[in-house]
């Protein structure tokens, strides 16, 4: 019964830290394509990453109504005003590299970070974000592509 009990008070709280991980990453649980979908995701892949037709709506290739100079420039700012450290910048191929450090436990994760040429007009986002470590991010990688593509839409609507 003691064993019962221990294992069962085990499993609790392995499941309250995943959740408070799921809930710090902002995890969009109950958004399409649906939370089987998502927590599947979440509990087996180390890995996001930008798309055109991307399942997850938040990780639909981000457009952006400025030139690739002014994106690219807004996209190092949002990374420093993030705290991310950037790893390296090619001004040519217009790549932006960054790790970013969890501040919990210290994980690395590593974000890349193109900007390209709207099809029509604009600029948009190609961006993969990979944890070093773990089979599973939480959503964590989901969250950092999120936190960018907010911070620039941010700094772009402020006029910067």
């Amino acid at each position: 019964m003691k064993t019962l009990l221990l294992v069962s008070t085990g499993l609790i709280l392995v499941v309250i830290i995943i959740s408070a991980t799921l809930i710090k990453n902002k995890a969009r649980f109950f958004e399409s394509p649906g939370l089987a979908e998502r927590l599947s995701i979440y509990l087996t892949q180390h890995t996001a990453a930008t798309s055109d037709n991307h399942a997850f709506p938040e990780l639909r290739t981000p457009v952006f109504d400025v030139d690739t100079v002014r994106l690219l420039d807004a996209v190092i700012r949002v990374v420093s005003d993030l705290g991310w450290r950037i790893g390296q910048i090619d001004e040519d191929d217009l790549v932006v590299s960054v790790v970013i450090t969890t501040p919990l436990f210290g994980f690395s994760d590593d974000l890349v970070v193109q900007v390209k040429p709207g099809k029509s007009e604009g600029s948009t986002l190609t961006i993969g974000s990979t944890s070093r470590k773990g089979k599973a991010d939480f959503a964590a990688n989901a969250g950092h592509i999120q936190a960018l593509v907010q911070g620039v839409r941010q700094r772009l609507g402020s006029g910067e």
